[in-house]
């Protein structure tokens, strides 16, 4: 997994990128003192990592990237997922705890997804067992990375999309950043759908096979997150669960342990 921005590093690389009036060490003239602003840095013939702006084109063998530049790719991926930023720094691979072999096995599936091609990744069972904090993990590396990734909060955005159904073009719109995105976390899904008869909303789960076969037949990565496991879901939905099943493969996790937000409240409170 990517080392370049870990803890506060990574707070400080928000930071750079929020503040249009930064200047490292209190420079008047660039905003990045590695590069000049340049975007670059330089590898000369003799092996040396120079700014651009020190070093004549003669002597250059090869240019790679700034860590700026790739502070700014970072921070766009960021700003377009949906996710809030402080989130990226709290719920990171770092700030997971691997305290139970159910953790570590949770962990182990996430890296596993993030180094190979698999379609998709999911967890599902009890809440507070670290699901979305595993799935904002994937994300927060996907950023480090430069992959587009894009948040859908399922009680949240479920909500916008049935407020637009008769308003054709917002709704066309908006599914379709979720249809096209090339990662989709979709966070709690089916969370709260059934109505007080045990019913599941029939406009709820239409939108989201909309989204789902979009990207099963697109071959679009997913990162799933629901208290619903897939074989549950496929008593109430079998088309989706299908899709979900056959995406995320042997990527996908039953979690079991203990409310870790019930868990902290104790210990705070005891």
């Amino acid at each position: 997994m990517s080392d370049m921005y870990t803890g506060s590093c990574l707070k400080e690389a928000i930071a750079r990128m929020q503040d249009p009036n930064y200047k490292p060490g209190g420079s008047k003239s660039y905003k990045c003192n590695l590069c000049n602003d340049k975007g670059y840095i330089a590898t000369t013939l003799s092996g040396e990592k120079k700014k651009l702006t020190d070093v004549l084109s003669s002597q250059i063998d090869y240019v790679r990237p700034c860590k700026c530049q790739l502070e700014k790719q970072m921070y766009s991926k960021m700003k377009y997922s949906n996710i809030e930023l402080d989130q990226y720094e709290k719920k990171s691979f770092e700030t997971f705890k691997r305290d139970t072999e159910e953790a570590d096995k949770m962990y182990e599936l996430a890296y596993k997804f993030l180094e190979s091609d698999a379609q998709g990744v999911g967890f599902f069972g009890k809440s507070g067992t670290g699901k979305t904090h595993i799935c904002t993990a994937i994300c927060n590396e996907l950023a480090k990375r430069g992959v587009q990734h894009r948040y859908f909060n399922y009680r949240t955005d479920i909500q916008r999309l049935k407020a637009l159904v008769y308003k054709h073009e917002e709704y066309n719109a908006l599914i379709n950043d979720f249809k096209m995105a090339t990662v989709l976390y979709i966070d709690d899904l089916f969370k709260l759908s059934k109505n007080s008869n045990g019913e599941m909303n029939i406009q709820e789960m239409q939108i989201v096979f909309d989204i789902i076969n979009s990207r099963y037949m697109n071959k679009k990565r997913i990162i799933v997150s629901s208290e619903y496991t897939v074989a549950e879901m496929k008593q109430f939905d079998e088309a989706t669960a299908g899709r979900i099943r056959e995406m995320i493969d042997d990527l996908g996790m039953k979690v079991e342990g203990v409310n870790r937000r019930f868990k902290q409240l104790r210990i705070k409170t005891a």
